[in-house]
């Protein structure tokens, strides 16, 4: 059996909007200790660009 300890998540927002919603921000202070695996990247997407939630 494998085992990750680190994540990426990546998702979309339909609004094409690249403003983070406040639960995109509690997702990442929710990694280690309530998630499982640590998230090291968390990107939201729209058909034009995205934007990565560890650089803002």
């Amino acid at each position: 059996m494998k085992y990750s300890l680190c994540g990426i998540l990546v998702h979309n927002d339909p609004a094409e909007s690249l403003i983070p919603y406040k639960t995109d921000k509690d997702i990442i202070d929710l990694s280690p200790p309530i998630l499982i695996i640590e998230v090291i990247a968390h990107l939201i997407m729209t058909t034009k660009t995205y934007i990565s939630l560890h650089n803002t």
